[in-house]
């Protein structure tokens, strides 16, 4: 059977008011879910707000708790800026209950970015999804698999200028709370989101870094089309899993166009067999970046050239990957790392304002010089031509050729210093 991990597991004995371990102040519940339930809390000492997930009913178990409390010493441990920080962990003693300390983060989920602010550019999907990848490449390489990812468990908060700065939360809870469920009932439970859920996972409860590298296929394909690739009641969804090719993502509903590279690497995260999909988050995102490359500079370069300021459903901040040429899609390094903004050493900037002081003067000498150099040889191509033209009826038909050629050349010369336009170097005019 497949348990919706949305469901609502309230903890018991806690409400407003009640202090957790002697520390923690609830001032309010923020909400309650399949794992148990999240509170505002304040730190009694540092008189810091926080956000306190306790353990509902499926806790209760001894083995549960004891597994509860390994996976949550390795989620503590993570220490990256798109994942959530864990302050703290253990069990207050009033009322057994286990708890988790998490950074209190005011922003919007994404799932309601995807349901309010329809069509979702391109290029921010690829943004956020970029930064997704490096949260999950952090938590893979300190061995924790989050196995519960979905738009809801993705957090949109403002980071100074950037204000779609990407926060995964919710680790660990489902894995415990599997674990509760097999150890009190007996029977095979498969904990989770239905619409998000690796058929390996469904198959066989195998767990490996792959079961989110296919969650984050889910999530690209909802961003960008705004729905999920497989529609209908969990048990449907949950066959369509197991066995149905998702459609590919090729014209969009409002008639934008999907590049074919990107809809390749959707449609490879989405794989049934995990070998046949990316080998890690770290693969993923280069992949993702070098398909949408040209999306992304063109929204960089929209915002740098007219001075856009961006709106809060907006990309900011966008690094760029190798090109599609340097990346193939086929045999991409499974080892890049992170991606630098390009080089401007070897680019030509061209400069659209008047140059004045020193620049200009150094220009107008030189405009001088040119002026000069081209009427001394306009002189001496009159002259040459006065003096050889008696010469010039007399000579060779060869010998007129050459004279013909020299004299257009010469006149040419001429032409092009009186009208070529001012030059550019480098970004600056002379």
């Amino acid at each position: 059977s497949v348990m919706e991990a949305t469901g609502t597991n309230v903890a018991k004995g806690i409400g407003v008011g009640s202090v957790i371990d002697r520390r923690y102040k609830v001032l309010s519940r923020l909400g309650a879910g399949g794992m148990g339930s999240v509170f505002l809390a304040e730190h009694l000492q540092f008189q810091r707000q926080v956000a306190v997930k306790v353990l509902g009913e499926g806790g209760e178990d001894p083995r549960a708790r004891e597994r509860f409390l390994v996976e949550a010493r390795a989620i503590c441990h993570l220490q990256h800026p798109n994942l959530v920080t864990y302050h703290d962990f253990g069990q207050d003693p009033s009322t057994g209950n286990l708890y988790l300390v998490i950074e209190l983060l005011r922003g919007k989920d994404l799932s309601r970015v995807i349901q309010k602010e329809q069509p979702i550019p391109i290029s921010r999907a690829v943004h956020l999804l970029g930064q997704l990848c490096d949260a999950l490449a952090d938590a893979h390489e300190h061995g924790v698999v989050h196995r519960d990812l979905k738009p809801a468990n993705i957090m949109l908060v403002r980071r100074g200028d950037e204000p779609d700065f990407v926060k995964l939360i919710d680790f660990g809870i489902a894995r415990a709370a599997h674990l509760a469920g097999d150890d009190l009932t007996g029977k095979h439970r498969i904990v989770g989101t239905t619409g998000y859920l690796a058929p390996e996972y469904i198959a066989r409860q195998e767990v490996t870094l792959k079961v989110d590298l296919y969650a984050v296929g889910v999530i690209a394909y909802e961003l960008i089309s705004g729905q999920r690739p497989f529609r209908g009641d969990p048990q449907a969804v949950v066959m369509a899993h197991l066995g149905a090719v998702p459609p590919p993502l090729e014209e969009l509903a409002d008639g934008r166009l999907v590049p074919p590279a990107l809809n390749r690497v959707i449609q490879r995260a989405l794989a049934k067999d995990p070998a046949d999909r990316f080998e890690s988050a770290v693969q993923l995102k280069a992949h993702l970046f070098a398909a949408a490359r040209p999306l992304l500079e063109s929204a960089n370069s929209d915002r740098t050239d007219v001075g856009h300021r961006p709106a809060g459903n907006e990309t900011t901040s966008i690094d760029f990957a190798p090109s599609p040429e340097d990346l193939p899609i086929e045999d991409a390094p499974s080892a890049m790392a992170t991606f630098a903004r390009p080089k401007t050493s070897g680019q030509t900037l061209r400069r659209t304002t008047p140059v004045t002081g020193p620049v200009a003067n150094r220009r107008g000498f030189s405009l001088m010089a040119l002026g000069a150099v081209g009427s001394l040889a306009g002189v001496g191509i009159v002259w040459a031509w006065m003096a050889a033209a008696p010469l010039y009826r007399d000579a060779p038909e060869t010998t007129r050729e050459i004279c013909i050629i020299g004299l257009a050349g010469g006149t040419m010369a001429r032409y092009m210093l009186d009208t070529v336009p001012e030059a550019r170097v480098d970004g600056v005019e002379i």
